[in-house]
């Protein structure tokens, strides 16, 4: 699994906050939801400060109750979402 990230132009830049996408993720189900979430938030935070309200978001199917294979992570410096982890597993 690679993970790409990639700052969003639509989405706008606070000064002490940017959003950003994480895409290629696994779509997991309600049980699996809490370890891709913890795994996502580990990677990602060697990266930058993740705010901690908010600050993650892995939007879930209503019907199917499975993960979109995304997610938004916003991070407290801007620049941070700038840069891209070299993970893969």
């Amino acid at each position: 699994m690679s993970i790409i990230l990639s700052c969003s132009t639509m989405l706008t830049c606070l000064p002490h906050s940017c959003p950003a996408v994480v895409d290629n993720l696994p779509k997991v189900s309600e049980e699996k939801y809490a370890k891709l979430e913890g795994y996502v938030k580990k990677v990602y935070s060697q990266i930058g400060s993740i705010n901690s309200e908010g600050g993650f978001y892995m939007p879930v199917d209503e019907e199917t109750k499975v993960t979109k294979g995304y997610a938004f992570v916003e991070f407290s410096n801007p620049q941070a979402s700038l840069e891209s982890p070299s993970t893969k597993a």
